[in-house]
């Protein structure tokens, strides 16, 4: 029985956070934002080609991060987003970021099983907001160089009255590139963001 409740409860959080309702909610609330002139929503400028999306944690909702609520919506192909692996462990949690279409970072040696048709991956070279790096994780960088796709920086903003996406120029990585390859161009992406 407990086991028949868990699945319903899942279903039913998998349906409530269906990515493609989020997708026209936030098409819909664009259109309504730009004849109200109330909030701005710069956000339809994600780059549609393959590419690792390297984004800074730069929005919030309620005070939490909320970087995939806009950056999946905004982009015209699917985003999946890399997730620290450990927020996967609570089976009804897990299906709310499954839904989001989320990678645990445990899974990261699998990357090519979730980009088989041209998927976005999605990640903050910063690592998680509650386990910052000082000096930046090379996921990005290394999921560049696994896939073979350009790495563009994607700087969040957000403001009292606006939030907008801004890519930068995409920084591609080459298929025999060494660890202090990787760091150089994490170290470049960090800087990008910072901008």
């Amino acid at each position: 029985m407990n086991k028949f409740i868990e699945n319903l409860v899942t279903d039913s959080i998998r349906f409530s956070c269906e990515y493609e309702r989020t997708r026209k909610f936030f098409r819909t609330l664009e259109k309504l934002s730009n004849l109200t002139n109330v909030y701005e929503f710069d956000i339809f400028n994600i780059p549609d080609k393959q590419h690792v999306l390297a984004h800074n944690h730069g929005f919030k909702v309620f005070g939490k991060v909320a970087d995939m609520y806009i950056l999946g919506p905004a982009s015209k192909r699917p985003v999946y987003g890399l997730f620290y692996h450990k927020l996967f462990e609570n089976p009804y949690r897990r299906a709310f970021l499954e839904s989001w279409n989320a990678i645990p970072t445990n899974k990261l040696k699998k990357i090519q099983d979730y980009t088989k048709n041209g998927e976005i991956i999605a990640l903050a070279p910063s690592g998680p907001e509650h386990l910052p790096s000082e000096r930046g994780e090379l996921g990005a960088a290394w999921i560049a160089k696994t896939l073979q796709v350009p790495i563009i920086p994607t700087k969040i903003i957000q403001g009292p009255h606006y939030v907008r996406i801004e890519p930068r120029e995409e920084i591609l990585v080459p298929a025999d590139a060494t660890k202090e390859m990787l760091r150089e161009i994490t170290n470049q992406v960090i800087e990008e963001l910072k901008k």
